[in-house]
């Protein structure tokens, strides 16, 4: 069963068991275009989609460079959305738009979550 949440203003994120989907109104983002805008994974399927009202990013847990954190209750799988402005009389390498979003799921609960780790994540220590 997926669950939403509300990021911002005119962004939503769905989770469910095997993808993560971020919405965005584009009457919020009245400058953003589908497509300029992609997840991390710089390929098909990683690039927007868009209906009249909206624009949308989705992935499988285990695509467009999804990371995911594991900690003792939760797994948190992460991903960004990047978006390059046209920018006439201008060239630059740097992204205009960044949102990073994730999905956390209760390692408490038993979901037929599909995914394929691409490596282990370690989070830096503190302290050390």
């Amino acid at each position: 069963m997926p669950f939403y949440f509300v990021l911002d203003n005119g962004v939503t994120v769905s989770c469910d068991d095997g993808n993560m989907t971020v919405s965005l109104e584009k009457q919020s983002f009245p400058y953003l275009n589908a497509s300029q805008l992609h997840l991390r994974g710089y390929w098909y399927p990683c690039w927007a989609t868009e209906s009249s009202t909206h624009l949308f990013l989705s992935t499988a847990l285990n695509d467009c460079w999804t990371t995911v954190i594991e900690t003792e209750d939760s797994l948190i799988f992460s991903n960004e959305i990047y978006g390059d402005l046209q920018v006439y009389n201008s060239i630059t390498r740097d992204h205009d738009f960044e949102l990073q979003f994730n999905c956390t799921y209760s390692r408490k609960r038993f979901l037929s979550l599909s995914f394929t780790p691409s490596g282990i994540v370690i989070p830096p220590v503190e302290g050390i």
